[in-house]
């Protein structure tokens, strides 16, 4: 299975520290060895999805003629976590190495859509193998997951469309408010049309869990 969460952040960079290990990780369920598993990918022509955040500020100045507002969420993070067992059995079917290509093939597809589609800008992602627990017998099972960066800003159009997003909207028949928001159920879609060639099933659409 594939499953997506987001979160938004006024101040990004602690968020950036812990996406990319870049300082020291408290967090008990990252196991420093296998750290080296992970994967880090950005646009061309930066160096690291946090580089490609400030040239994305910076371009944001040029272009509005100030900085970015103290209240504005200038970072948009998507987790997509994927099944543990799935990736072994692809592991197993492809190697480890040929496995974790093809994921990260994935990602990108799944980065420059989601972007197109919804009007966001991208930073690149972290993939993460190294997040996890001991069971009680010694084995470490992974949970494997992407921590997808993207900054709120479409230059095309000039506007922030984050709050958009997280507009449910009125069911036509009932008239209410939708219970689920239709673009979080097209995410879902979004993620399963990208992973789908690697054969991972569509996650259960679900009402998210938002944290600022």
């Amino acid at each position: 299975h594939t499953k997506v969460n987001d979160k938004h952040y006024k101040s990004a960079i602690s968020e950036f520290e812990h996406v990319l290990r870049s300082g020291k990780t408290y967090s008990v369920n990252v196991i420093d060895k296998f750290t080296k598993d992970n994967v880090i990918y950005s646009p061309d022509g930066t160096c690291s999805p946090l580089d490609a955040y400030y040239k994305h500020f910076e371009r944001y100045k040029d272009l509005v003629g100030r900085k970015c507002r103290n209240d504005m969420n200038t970072m948009f993070e998507h987790i997509v976590i994927l099944s543990e067992e799935h990736v072994a059995w692809l592991e197993q079917k492809l190697g480890k190495k040929r496995a974790k290509r093809e994921i990260v093939k994935c990602l990108k597809t799944y980065s420059k859509n989601y972007a197109k589609q919804f009007k966001f800008s991208e930073c690149g992602f972290a993939l993460h193998y190294d997040e996890g627990y001991t069971d009680k017998n010694g084995n470490f099972k992974r949970n494997i997951h992407a921590h997808i960066m993207f900054f709120n800003y479409d230059f095309a159009t000039k506007q922030s469309y984050l709050r958009t997003l997280f507009k449910k909207g009125i069911n036509e028949v009932t008239g209410k408010t939708n219970e689920l928001n239709p673009n979080f159920v097209a995410i879902q879609d979004l993620a399963y049309e990208s992973f789908s060639r690697l054969k991972f099933k569509r996650g259960k659409s679900k009402l998210l869990t938002l944290a600022n």
